[in-house]
């Protein structure tokens, strides 16, 4: 077992280092050099730790698949995080030895054992500390408008945290375990008390999830927050909570699954119609990305309302393509101006493809990506849901009137690019010497990953079939 919990137990020891150098050497630039090392001695043990069929570590966390594939993605976001953090934005004090890398593998360390969690119980331990990280780096470094973001942020995972608990307590009662897969009974019908207990633990998932109507949160966060501390909320929480929602999903008795199925084709509806209705307001592309990520999590639900391997299969492809492509967004603009990204609108990218060449054929990459253009990976991970969900057309005519409205304000980005450059843009010094000198590669690597995911899908598709199936045999290895 000691092997097996080998990855959690880096990142564990990780955080501890890391809270001993910051006492013993203030202010030194060797933190994110020790935080990037756990992160990646993290990635590199879940790679190599053996996925024998599933080893239970306790009661509360469970090492198979679909943990190894969820720990991957968790410590990997949180790499691409500490990238985009390295050194500070136009007026902010210099994050180098400060609290910021600690933070960050917290984050990651409460998203292992989310997506690890067998037990409400584990979850909500993986939960909290990611909640209480996260918290911190949105209001990190202090300012009106990252407090404002961080407050926010605060008081509404208070309420969907009450929600989760006080659903746990009523399935306990009535089931009296919190292991997932006695959650439901086996068969026959579902208790009232399961029903509600069940519909206010989705509740709770559903917020970090932001899916309508559980999304009020993530448009003013993303915009406050600083973009590392975005980047994080966007890719490393929102990935956890997925991981978890698969699980949930696959556990959940056939018999017993009809309602949750029937809650999760709702949610889909609403955040596909909802997220990508209110991104055709927006002129700020913080705000913009907030609302596309609930129409793009909308879409992973629909996969995870067709039971089965292949359901699963496209729900984790789409969070792999989704991470990937929104991490890429908002590293370009990080890029673009570190300092005032609070700020970006449509006007800040006009000309981009005559000032930053680069940068806005990258821009272009993600954004295609997302829409679902043939050809990226994006229409890999639509396609993988339209075959995997084709007995349930009517999401899937909701799925494809919502890709029509994304195509609108992803390609209306795309053509102010293609613009004329504003006035100023001459005259303007270069901006890209102050972006942390880890975005550059990790913009370059997730460009990669999508072209490779978008060209090549085969290896990605068999290792995630591979997955999948496991997770429906109890944990086969892969």
């Amino acid at each position: 077992m000691l092997r097996t919990a080998l990855p959690l137990i880096l990142c564990g020891g990780g955080v501890v280092l890391l809270l001993l150098a910051m006492a013993l050497f203030r202010r030194s630039r060797g933190h994110s050099l020790l935080a990037a090392g756990t992160l990646l001695a993290t990635l590199v043990a879940a790679l190599r730790v053996p996925v024998l069929p599933q080893v239970n570590l306790g009661l509360l966390l469970t090492w198979d698949p679909l943990a190894r594939f969820g720990l991957v993605l968790a410590a990997a976001a949180g790499l691409a995080g500490l990238a985009l953090g390295g050194r500070p934005g136009a007026g902010e004090r210099d994050r180098e030895g400060d609290e910021f890398p600690l933070l960050v593998v917290v984050a990651v360390f409460g998203a292992g054992a989310m997506v690890c969690a067998r037990h409400l119980g584990g979850f909500f331990l993986g939960l909290e500390t990611l909640g209480a990280a996260l918290f911190a780096l949105v209001g990190f470094p202090l300012s009106l408008r990252s407090l404002e973001a961080a407050v926010k942020y605060l008081v509404l995972a208070s309420v969907a945290t009450a929600f989760f608990l006080f659903g746990a307590a009523l399935i306990f009662a009535q089931q009296g375990s919190l292991l997932l897969d006695r959650l439901l009974p086996a068969g026959g019908t579902i208790p009232p008390l399961t029903t509600a207990g069940l519909t206010l633990v989705l509740a709770g998932v559903a917020f970090k999830l932001a899916l309508v109507p559980f999304h009020l949160w993530v448009a003013d966060v993303y915009q406050g927050a600083p973009l590392p501390a975005t980047a994080l909320v966007a890719t490393l929480s929102k990935g956890a909570a997925g991981v978890f929602l698969v699980r949930l999903v696959a556990v959940t008795p056939p018999a017993g699954g009809r309602g949750l199925t029937s809650a999760l084709a709702l949610l889909a509806v609403l955040s596909m119609l909802g997220g990508n209705l209110l991104a055709l307001r927006q002129r700020n592309l913080k705000r913009l990305l907030a609302y596309s990520s609930i129409a793009q999590l909308g879409y992973l639900v629909v996969a995870l309302t067709t039971p089965g391997p292949r359901g699963v299969t496209a729900a984790l492809l789409t969070l792999i393509v989704y991470t990937v492509a929104v991490f890429g967004a908002l590293a370009v603009l990080h890029r673009l101006d570190p300092g005032e990204a609070a700020e970006a609108d449509l006007e800040s990218v006009r000309g981009l493809y005559w000032r930053r060449p680069v940068l806005g054929g990258a821009f272009t990459l993600f954004l295609l990506s997302l829409a679902g253009v043939p050809l990226t990976a994006g229409f890999i991970g639509k396609w993988a849901i339209l075959a995997a969900g084709f007995a349930h057309w009517p999401l899937l005519l909701v799925l494809l009137a919502g890709s029509v409205i994304g195509f609108y304000y992803y390609l209306r980005v795309i053509r102010v690019m293609a613009g004329e450059p504003r006035a100023a843009a001459a005259g303007e010094p270069p901006l890209l010497a102050k972006a942390s000198p880890g975005s550059g590669p990790a913009l370059v690597l997730a460009a990669l990953l999508l072209l490779w995911l978008g060209i090549l899908p085969g290896a990605w598709w068999s290792w995630l079939t591979r997955v999948a199936v496991a997770l429906f045999a109890g944990g086969a290895p892969v």
